[in-house]
């Protein structure tokens, strides 16, 4: 592990600025100051911190740090050859323009948890949305496509017959595998509808980067009935497990007895969770655990996830700047589209990767510090940033301190 320090009123000044009193020192490669190089341990406490979910979870104090993200997906109605047991083209795209627009309402409303009785678990925004992505269909280019195949259209999540793990109807119809996350509308098959042993459910699974929905055409509800079933499919190819059990990964998830709706007796009787990942009639709650995984999971690189996303973080924004006027940590890593500025006399610590926009760049002022804990600091747009430019004047200068193995990449 190495130990950096650089006190840069003995280093020479590459740059000046217009001002003669303010002298700017660029880094663009940690290796040209090699010599400054004294070994020190990265602390354990610190070692697991970028896997921690909740240094992913949004802080409502910094809107340009956790900004919403973007999710492309496009959908895939399936029918037999007759064409009978789906929609139509215009009935099913509004209809599922009405579903998505009640999910997206119920994942920027997120209700507190309702388990366990008298929490304080804090209510956080999911900070992630749907967009339609366009693809080839049978009329062009659309998010909708419509198909018509007498082997794959059904779908059946128990008995003999059942095949909702089946991945053929996958294999033969998405588009845009691993960019965009493709959800495919399925009926149950017409023979199940018709018995008087089986009851057609509002179901569905999640398929690596696909899910399949079934018993929307057929129930005849309203399209809101089936939003949070579409969002419980997604979150699972987000990264979310059911979270009535005791083994998925967040603590404020508390192990529950999977109830529907209170009943008034045991193990029922009330209150129930209303958490999106159990299954009850309300799913409006995510936890800042669960957020955190799925945040997690967008900053991940080469993640699934992250390659679902509208890259959000490749747009600079020149328009303001992310201004650090007191103390910092950033335990977990972050896509940013402004400047960053370490004003004089704080802290900022970086223990993750950062990816910064085209032309962005870090600003420590003087007598600011900048601290890096196996920090990556680059850009993942293909593009270049300007790295760090580190401040002095007649009295003091800005100064980084490195611990661990740090890598500075993609500078101007």
């Amino acid at each position: 592990m190495r130990y950096f320090t650089f006190y840069f009123l003995s280093l020479l000044f590459l740059l000046s600025s217009c001002s003669s009193k303010i002298k700017t020192l660029t880094v663009r490669s940690f290796d040209e100051l090699s010599e400054n190089v004294t070994s020190q341990r990265v602390p354990d406490d610190f070692k697991s911190t970028c896997r921690e979910a909740l240094n992913y979870a949004p802080d409502l104090d910094y809107p340009l740090e956790y900004y919403q993200h973007e999710v492309e997906i496009n959908v895939h109605f399936l029918d037999a050859e007759k064409g009978k047991f789906n929609f139509e083209r215009s009935e099913g795209v509004k209809y599922f323009k009405a579903m998505m627009k009640n999910a997206i309402m119920r994942l920027r409303v997120n209700e507190k948890m309702r388990l366990p009785e008298g929490n304080d678990t804090p209510v956080l925004p999911a900070n992630y949305t749907y967009v339609l992505a366009d693809m080839e269909t049978e009329v062009g280019r659309s998010p909708f496509a419509f198909h018509k195949d007498q082997e794959l259209y059904w779908f059946l999540n128990k008995g003999k017959n059942r095949n909702n793990s089946d991945r053929r109807v996958l294999e033969k119809y998405v588009q845009d595998k691993d960019q965009v996350l493709n959800v495919f509308i399925q009926p149950t098959h017409p023979d199940s509808v018709a018995s008087k042993t089986y009851t057609v459910d509002i179901t569905g699974i999640a398929m690596g980067t696909s899910v399949k929905l079934a018993g929307i055409y057929e129930l005849g509800l309203p399209a809101w009935r089936h939003a949070t079933n579409l969002n419980h499919e997604i979150a699972h190819v987000l990264g979310l497990s059911h979270s009535w059990y005791r083994n998925d990964g967040c603590d404020d998830t508390p192990p529950n007895s999977n109830c529907w709706s209170a009943t008034g007796r045991a193990p029922c009787e009330g209150p129930v969770s209303n958490n999106m990942m159990d299954y009850n009639s309300s799913q409006m709650a995510l936890t800042p655990c669960q957020i955190g995984k799925m945040h997690r999971n967008f900053h991940k690189i080469n993640s699934k996830q992250r390659k679902l996303l509208i890259p959000l973080w490749c747009d600079k924004d020149e328009t303001q700047s992310i201004v650090v006027d007191h103390d910092r940590q950033w335990l977990g890593s972050k896509d940013l589209m402004n400047d960053v500025v370490v004003k004089s006399g704080k802290t900022l610590e970086i223990y993750c990767r950062v990816s910064f926009a085209e032309g962005r760049k870090i600003t420590v002022e003087p007598g600011a510090t900048l601290k890096l804990y196996n920090a990556h600091l680059h850009n993942d747009c293909g593009d270049n940033w300007k790295g760090i430019n580190i401040q002095s004047n007649d009295n003091e200068s800005g100064k980084i301190e490195m611990y661990g193995e740090c890598k500075i990449e993609n500078v101007q």
